[in-house]
C-alpha cells in the first residue's frame, strides 16, 4: 500500500512509534491508512538488503523482512516480535541494530575484555550483570582468559559500557596499576604521597587516623611518613590506582582529598554509593566518587546479615532490609528478596567507642520480647533493627549513637567552608562546648568538634556556638573574642570488615 507523509499532531499522533526501528516518530512521518503502520522520516530511506555487513558479523549480504515475524536474534539470543534481517542460505536471523553489535569492549564488572560471539562453549552459562542464564547457542559476550560471560544486550547497556570499541586497540600489558614503589625493605613511595613510608606497627595507647580510609589505627601494620604526619593502613597502601565498579560504566581513578582550593572545593565529597561525607581517598571519574570502602563492595558481595551473596543488579530505588530506607544503589539476593544499600553494607561488624572498652559487634536484630535500651542515649531501642552489643557486659546501642553521623571526616582534616577555613580538633579540653541541637546547658559529648582556623587560639577563649557540620546553611559568630565551633559526630571505629 502507499504511505503517506503526514504532520505530527501532539494529540493525535502522541505516543506513535516507527514500526521498524520502533523510535518515536517527531514532526514529519509516513503512515498507512489501511495496515496502520507508522515509519518515521528516515526508515523508509534505508536499503532493505545489507551488502556492507561487517565479516565478523555475517558473511553474506543480510536482506530486511517487511513482514512482522517472532523470531530468536542469533546475535544477542532475544525473542521478540519484528522485522528481522535475514540471510537464507545460512538460516541467519538477526536484528537489525545487532548487526551494530561492538566486536571486543570493557564492562564494569569484569577486569579482563570481553568479545562479542555466536555461541558458547558446552556448560552452563550465566550473565556477569543480570545474573540470569545464558542460552549458550545464542550470541553472548566472554572473556578468552577466564570463564566469564554476559548477554548481548546486558553487556551493551549505557551503565555497564562505556561506548569504546577496543577491536583494533592493543591491550597494554605493561599498564601501572601498583599503588607504590618499593624503595627498600619496609619502605616505599606511594604516588599519592611525596615522602617515603615506612612500615610500622602503632604501639597500645595511640591512635592515628588513615589518611585513606579515615578510620583508626589501633595495632594494626602502618605505612607511616618519615617526614610528615601522613599515614596509611597496610591494606590502604595497597588499594589500586584504577578499578572497575558497577556503579559507573568508566574506569574509577583513586585521587587524595586535597586540601581547600585544589581538585575539591570543599576538601570533603559525597559518596556516590552511601550518601556518606568523606575527606579520605576517592576513586573518581568525572562526577561520580565514590570512597574506599564503597569502593571494594563490587561483583560478589558477601555480607554477615544474609546467607547468601549479594548482587548489584539495578539501578532502582529500593528497600533495605537493614534500615528500611528506600534507596539506590543497593545490593540484592536473586535467590530471595532481599537488598541492602551501601550505607548498611559498609558499616563496620566490630567498633570501639569512648563509653565501653571492650570492642562493640554490629547484631542484625533479634526476635526478641522486653524493652531494649541505648546505654548512650538512654532512650528505647527497637532489637528487630541493627544495633551494637558489648559481648563482655551485654549492652545494646544504637548505630547511629556509637558511629554519628559524619565517622568519615579525619580528625586534624583541614577543608572549606563558606569562605572559612576550619579543622578537626579533638573535644578532649576541660571545658566542653555547649550544643544548640540540645540546648545551651547540655555540654557537647562528641570525640570531636570544627575549629575555624582563621581565629585565635581557642584554648584560651570562651566558645559562643554550635551547629552541625557540613549540612548546615550558614554559619553566625559574634564579633569579638569567640570562635565558631561544630558539632562532629565520629567514633573510634577500630575495624571495617567486608
Amino acid at each position: 500500500h502507499p504511505l503517506k507523509l503526514l504532520e505530527f499532531d501532539i494529540v493525535l499522533d502522541f505516543g506513535k512509534t516507527c514500526r521498524l526501528c520502533g523510535e518515536k516518530v517527531e514532526r514529519l512521518f509516513y503512515h498507512c491508512f489501511l495496515c496502520d503502520i507508522t515509519l518515521c522520516r528516515l526508515c523508509p530511506s534505508i536499503p532493505l538488503v545489507i551488502d556492507d555487513v561487517p565479516k565478523k558479523v555475517h558473511e553474506h549480504s543480510l536482506t530486511q523482512v517487511m513482514i512482522k515475524v517472532s523470531f530468536t536474534c542469533d546475535a544477542c539470543g532475544i525473542c521478540s516480535d519484528g522485522f528481522p534481517c535475514v540471510c537464507l542460505p545460512c538460516c541467519f536471523i538477526i536484528h537489525r541494530d545487532c548487526t551494530k553489535l561492538p566486536r571486543v569492549i570493557h564492562v564494569n564488572r569484569h577486569d579482563h575484555r570481553v568479545s562479542h560471539t555466536y555461541s558458547l562453549c558446552i556448560g552452563d552459562w550465566g550473565c556477569g550483570v543480570c545474573r540470569k542464564g545464558i542460552d549458550r547457542v545464542y550470541g553472548a559476550y566472554s572473556c578468552s582468559i577466564c570463564r566469564y560471560a554476559v548477554h548481548s544486550k546486558c553487556a551493551t547497556r549505557t551503565d555497564v559500557w562505556d561506548g569504546v570499541e577496543l577491536e583494533d586497540i592493543p591491550e597494554d600489558e605493561n599498564e601501572d596499576i601498583d599503588p607504590y614503589e618499593v624503595i627498600s625493605e619496609g619502605v616505599i613511595r606511594h604516588f599519592l604521597h611525596e615522602h617515603d613510608l615506612r612500615l610500622i606497627i602503632e604501639k597500645d595507647g595511640n591512635v592515628s587516623y588513615c589518611y585513606a580510609c579515615t578510620l583508626p589505627i589501633y595495632c594494626d601494620p602502618c605505612y607511616a611518613c618519615m617526614e610528615c604526619r601522613f599515614v596509611l593502613h597496610e591494606a590502604c597502601a595497597k588499594l589500586r590506582k584504577k578499578l572497575r565498579h558497577e556503579l559507573q560504566s568508566h574506569q574509577l581513578i583513586l585521587c587524595l582529598n586535597p586540601r581547600p582550593g585544589q581538585a575539591f572545593k570543599d576538601g570533603y565529597f559525597s559518596c556516590d554509593a552511601c550518601h556518606r561525607r568523606c575527606t579520605g581517598f576517592c576513586y573518581k571519574y568525572k562526577r561520580i566518587e565514590l570512597d574506599i570502602r564503597c569502593a571494594q563492595v563490587s561483583k560478589t558481595f558477601n555480607h554477615g546479615s544474609h546467607p547468601h551473596p549479594l548482587f548489584s543488579i539495578s539501578t532502582a530505588f529500593k528497600k533495605c532490609t537493614g534500615c528500611g530506607r528506600s534507596d539506590k544503589p543497593v545490593m540484592s539476593c536473586i535467590e530471595c528478596v532481599f537488598d541492602l544499600c551501601f550505607y548498611c553494607a559498609t558499616l563496620p561488624v566490630e567498633a570501639r567507642h569512648k563509653y565501653d572498652c571492650h570492642p562493640l559487634s554490629l547484631c542484625y536484630g533479634e526476635n526478641a520480647k522486653g524493652l531494649y535500651w541505648c546505654e548512650i542515649c538512654e532512650r528505647e531501642l527497637n532489637p528487630k533493627e541493627w544495633f551494637y552489643t558489648c559481648n563482655d557486659y551485654g549492652s545494646t546501642l544504637h548505630v547511629n549513637c556509637v558511629l554519628g553521623d559524619y565517622l568519615h571526616v579525619r580528625p586534624g582534616h583541614s577543608f572549606k567552608y563558606n569562605d572559612n577555613e576550619v579543622e578537626v580538633v579533638a573535644n578532649d579540653h576541660p571545658t566542653r562546648p555547649s550544643c544548640s541541637l540540645h540546648s545551651r546547658e547540655w555540654r557537647c559529648v562528641h570525640p570531636f568538634v570544627f575549629k575555624r582556623k582563621n581565629r585565635i587560639d581557642w584554648r584560651k577563649t570562651p566558645i559562643f556556638d554550635l551547629s552541625t557540620v557540613i549540612g548546615v546553611t550558614e554559619l553566625n559568630a559574634r564579633k569579638g573574642s569567640f570562635i565558631v565551633v561544630f558539632v562532629l559526630d565520629s567514633p573510634n571505629i577500630s575495624k571495617l570488615h567486608f
